[in-house]
């Protein structure tokens, strides 16, 4: 019954309710047919981005995680019950084949097949090796600790990590709660914290990673897309051999996957990055630009920005200087200067989150 609870816990809370949730910035992004692997992907910002929403009011007026629980279950039923019935609207209109764009394989060459073979095969291996080896890490000490201590004493960063001392509220890290998700994981399947962050989160982060990857380097090679294989090849060669010391991305995303510093550096700074090459794309100079094709792609990346608060603080520093920087080349390259007053306003939860530090 326990292996029950687990498996439809994780089935549901992973792979059902993000793709129900992401109908609904794909549906904001204009495209007329949704790739699943774009649903999929928005879908978990956007899950992210409503728990960063929940979590920081509960933690700051000293609610229970059983208090954060029922809110954010209550909205994030709510929101798909709203993707599953924008998908039951558009299917009685057209098909699925007209709903969802699904990729054509039948017209890749061999050599294709091949590098989409091995992609598989590191993918794989990367996967087993991140389930049946635990690397152990200082900082578990005290991110994982406040999992286990928020779902086993149902109170949220009041109690000293090391020593289990109720003492103060912890104001430096209650911005960036992403230990909070993954005890509310923990209490809702059952499973020690523990196990959630170090075996659980790497066999959906991971893969989150890649398909982020993955839908960059199909919008640099959307002409070419036989150069795609051999990317995805080469970026999973980057992420193996690229721990050259502790401190690397590729160290953080393969050992410490669970950790808010590895979501932000291996899934949010790239996913910013693809947004903001679809809307330099989306705006390009003399090229007609339909009503509500951009705006959608700033709503993400707004989600983005607020799932980087979840990750880290101190990282939305790295968000704004990235968007700042990329939205003025935008602007002065396309000759379009409302670019960078609407990033503007994709940025403000960086601008919150980053005042609400200071003042803590």
């Amino acid at each position: 019954m326990e292996i029950f609870q687990m498996v439809t816990t994780f089935g549901l809370w992973l792979l059902v309710i993000p793709f129900c949730v992401g109908i609904i910035p794909a549906v904001a992004l204009g495209e007329k047919r949704k790739a699943p692997s774009t649903v999929f992907l928005t879908g978990w910002i956007l899950m992210l981005a409503l728990f960063q929403v929940c979590a920081v009011p509960c933690v700051l007026l000293r609610k229970t995680l059983t208090d954060l629980d029922f809110m954010y279950t209550v909205m994030l039923g709510l929101l798909s019950m709203i993707g599953v019935i924008i998908v039951a609207i558009e299917l009685t209109r057209k098909n699925v084949t007209d709903c969802f764009a699904f990729s054509n394989t039948k017209n890749s060459s061999k050599e294709e097949w091949l590098t989409w073979s091995l992609f598989a095969v590191l993918f794989v291996f990367q996967m087993v090796m991140a389930v049946i080896y635990m690397t152990p890490d200082g900082d578990d000490a005290y991110y994982v600790t406040h999992a286990v201590m928020a779902d086993e004493f149902d109170s949220m960063y009041v109690m000293e990590p090391y020593t289990g001392v109720v003492g103060v509220l912890d104001q430096r890290h209650v911005l960036a709660p992403f230990p909070m998700f993954i005890a509310l994981l923990a209490r809702k399947s059952g499973l020690h914290a523990a196990a959630v962050a170090h075996t659980i989160l790497p066999l959906v982060l991971i893969p989150l990673t890649y398909l982020t990857f993955y839908k960059l380097g199909k919008a640099f090679w959307k002409k070419e897309e036989k150069k795609l294989s051999v990317y995805m090849v080469l970026i999973a060669m980057v992420q193996m051999f690229g721990g050259s010391s502790v401190y690397t991305n590729e160290t953080f995303f393969l050992t410490r996957t669970w950790q808010g510093k590895s979501l932000l550096a291996n899934l949010i700074l790239p996913m910013a990055l693809y947004i903001l090459f679809m809307i330099c794309k989306k705006t390009e100079r003399g090229k007609r630009i339909p009503k509500g094709s951009v705006s959608g792609w700033y709503i993400l990346l707004f989600l983005v920005n607020m799932t980087g608060a979840l990750a880290s603080s101190l990282g939305l520093l790295l968000l704004l200087i990235l968007e700042g920087g990329f939205l003025l080349l935008i602007a002065l390259r396309n000759r379009h200067p409302w670019v960078v007053f609407a990033g503007v306003g994709s940025a403000l939860p960086c601008f919150l989150f980053i005042l609400l530090y200071v003042l803590l």
